[in-house]
């Protein structure tokens, strides 16, 4: 026992699954904390994006690429970072454009507390709510068409998204792309939320939240694995593609053949070079050429027309 304290197992015990992920995560290079610093503000799997972005940062820091970053967020002891600590509202949703068919010019102010949408069958209410879903990614969101009957409608949804975290108030130029921070933390529930979740044969596993932290974290990691696995595989050595251009018998063909990192290209210049007289050599070689090729053909049907004859006179 700790004098005037507790065990030292009771203090491990007590510890929360993402203080556990941010006391591994301090101890690993810059992009695995950026990978943690994700998870916990989102507590979402790293959309494909960030993993891009995860990538360049680790080609970065190993000095295999030229790129800057910006420092990885501090990670709090209680697994928080950034936002994710902030309670978040909406404010409004303006200037949508290419959504459906929805009307130009319309803003939608949210309340606090509780804001209702009502009106006919085909008003647009389901519109708005396309735009939520696809913010938050949620399962059942649905792909949002633009107005075909407008040839101006832009070619991918817009919007102007007002919200607040914390005291701060900010806004999203959004451009149709699905699952932006901090929008994750939404959940959108509405008719087809409950058709796919209630009707359909959906088999659902149950992981507290706090362990799915460290799924989330390993299939991150293991997706930048697969995205520098599959630059390494791009860059590897192909099939010599100059090859066919040069015979067996000539005296260029091994030095293309052996083509590599350490060729002298200054020497393979200077096989490149040709003379003056060499290109008139060449010049009056094709014009031999052609006139045997001409020759040739009058040959054969000369022959032809003997045959023909011969021919004719057994007959």
């Amino acid at each position: 026992m700790v004098p005037g304290g507790d065990s030292e197992e009771a203090v491990e015990a007590s510890r929360s699954a993402p203080q556990r992920l941010v006391e591994w995560a301090i101890q690993q290079d810059g992009w695995v904390r950026a990978i943690v610093a994700e998870v916990l503000a989102t507590r979402r799997p790293v959309p494909e994006q960030a993993l891009a972005n995860v990538r360049d940062r680790y080609l970065a820091e190993k000095q295999l690429a030229q790129g800057d970053h910006e420092p990885v967020p501090t990670l709090g002891d209680d697994g928080a970072t950034g936002d994710a600590t902030e309670p978040m509202s909406l404010t409004y949703l303006r200037g949508c454009d290419g959504v459906n068919a929805l009307a130009t010019g319309q803003d939608i102010e949210f309340n606090p507390r509780m804001t209702l949408f009502f009106g006919e069958n085909g008003a647009g209410k389901t519109g708005y709510v396309r735009v939520l879903k696809l913010l938050a990614n949620v399962r059942s969101a649905e792909p949002i068409i633009a107005d075909v009957h407008r040839a101006t409608a832009p070619r991918s949804p817009e919007a102007l998204i007002g919200f607040k975290v914390g005291s701060s108030e900010k806004e999203l130029s959004w451009h149709g792309d699905r699952g932006v921070m901090p929008f994750t933390r939404m959940t959108v529930f509405d008719s087809p939320a409950v058709a796919l979740h209630l009707e359909d044969n959906v088999t659902y596993v149950y992981t507290p939240a706090d362990l799915a932290l460290f799924k989330y974290v390993y299939e991150a990691i293991e997706g930048v694995r697969t995205l520098l696995q599959a630059d390494m595989t791009q860059r590897l050595p192909q099939q010599n593609q100059f090859l066919a251009a040069f015979g067996r018998e000539t005296d260029v063909y091994p030095r293309i053949e052996g083509l590599s990192g350490s060729t002298n290209l200054s020497e393979l210049e200077t096989l490149a070079a040709v003379s003056d007289a060499e290109r008139t050599d060449l010049d009056a070689l094709e014009t031999s050429v052609e006139a045997l090729s001409n020759e040739s053909g009058a040959w054969t049907e000369m022959l032809r027309s003997r045959a023909t004859v011969m021919r004719s006179l057994i007959t």
